[in-house]
């Protein structure tokens, strides 16, 4: 952008400095503000260069003005891809359990229902089975039922990767700033439950979780629990909704919250190992399973 009689302020051409070093003024790769000093800012634009936009030769005799980068362009935002809203908006669905065990989806139906072509929901479908939410079933997927097998391999691996992540968070002492979403969620949680709002006490649930996972500082670590959760999150439409079962669960988050807020470490490690076999039990009750 060049200021100066005869140039269009509008306009990024290429520029070369009093020192003959050659600079490029485009709003592609330089966005910020040049000092606009007698030294910084005062360039020689070269008699036979050319507009780098329109390609029309400079006016003889204009040798000299001020260059300022342009400031006001913005990156452009970039859409999230239809497949991955595909993917996003079935997963929701499943984890919140408005997609049952045992119910099958079609890609077609699936398509139509969200008015999108089959394409993404193809995408979507086999990035689901690949995290194992979805299951192939002939030529389309089905939900799968959780087994006394299944049950005991998600807990066996939330039970080495959950008391480990929160260890991590526990050893960097949280600020109370930074546990405040934490402590929100467990007041929201007491606050449902004594409203015998089994939904908004599985919302403030959700807000606790995520507000802990939100602390731990390595990703892949994240992504691995996030998946191991995805996959009994459903059920607590079923557990949930009893009483005696979310006391036991608030038991937990308070343990869990205290073990944080003092940084100690083993205590938030036990707290979550406890909270999780607490969290099997009722699970293996609500389908139907003894409740070791």
């Amino acid at each position: 952008m060049i200021e100066g009689k005869g140039y269009d302020e509008k306009i990024c051409v290429e520029i070369t400095a009093e020192t003959g070093i050659p600079a490029i003024a485009t709003t592609a790769v330089m966005v910020g503000e040049l000092p606009l000093t007698p030294d910084a800012a005062t360039y020689t634009v070269p008699r036979t260069r050319y507009n780098q936009i329109a390609g029309a030769p400079w006016a003889r005799g204009q040798t000299r003005g001020r260059v300022r980068l342009l400031t006001a362009i913005k990156p452009v935002d970039r859409p999230v891809a239809l497949g991955d809203q595909v993917y996003l908006s079935l997963r929701e669905l499943l984890r919140d359990g408005k997609i049952r065990p045992g119910e099958p989806l079609q890609e077609a139906a699936v398509a139509a229902q969200l008015q999108v072509s089959r394409t993404p929901v193809r995408e979507a479908l086999a990035r689901l089975a690949s995290e194992g939410l979805v299951a192939p079933d002939g030529r389309g997927f089905v939900v799968p039922l959780l087994g006394e097998a299944d049950i005991e391999d998600i807990y066996e691996v939330r039970g080495l990767l959950e008391p480990a992540a929160l260890r991590d968070v526990a050893a960097r002492k949280p600020s109370p700033r930074l546990l405040a979403p934490l402590k929100a969620a467990l007041e929201a949680s007491v606050a449902a439950d004594r409203a015998d709002d089994a939904r908004g006490f599985m919302d403030a649930n959700t807000r606790f979780r995520a507000a802990w996972i939100g602390l731990v500082p390595n990703p892949r670590l994240v992504r691995a629990i996030e998946l191991h959760t995805n996959h009994v999150r459903y059920l607590r439409v079923v557990t949930l909704g009893d009483a005696k079962v979310r006391a036991i669960v608030l038991r937990g988050l308070r343990r869990i919250a205290a073990a944080l807020a003092a940084g100690n470490v083993e205590a938030v490690a036990k707290a979550m190992l406890e909270h999780l076999g607490e969290a099997k039990r009722s699970l293996r009750r609500a389908v139907g399973l003894n409740g070791q």
